[in-house]
């Protein structure tokens, strides 16, 4: 009760998409309003910030050099064109 301004950031989600844009913004807007929130938004998702690609990047080198298998897979270039 009282609560007037809300900030929803859908932690589950990297990226947006119709369940984010629709549910959330949209329709969880629409029930925010309707019990006097005044003022409701959705935090954006990751997306392609370059951050979160720089550390997936990294996740997957990591995981690839120690797993000469699955390294033997990719061509090279195609984790050393990953932003640095």
């Amino acid at each position: 009760e009282g609560v007037k301004q809300v900030i929803v950031c859908p932690i589950a989600f990297v990226s947006d998409h119709v369940e984010t844009l629709y549910e959330i913004r949209i329709l969880f807007g629409e029930a925010a309003r309707a019990q006097g929130i005044e003022h409701y938004v959705a935090a954006d998702g990751l997306n392609d910030h370059p951050e979160l690609i720089r550390a997936l990047a990294a996740v997957v080198k990591k995981t690839l050099a120690a797993n000469t298998l699955a390294a033997s897979t990719l061509a090279p270039s195609t984790l050393d064109s990953a932003p640095p």
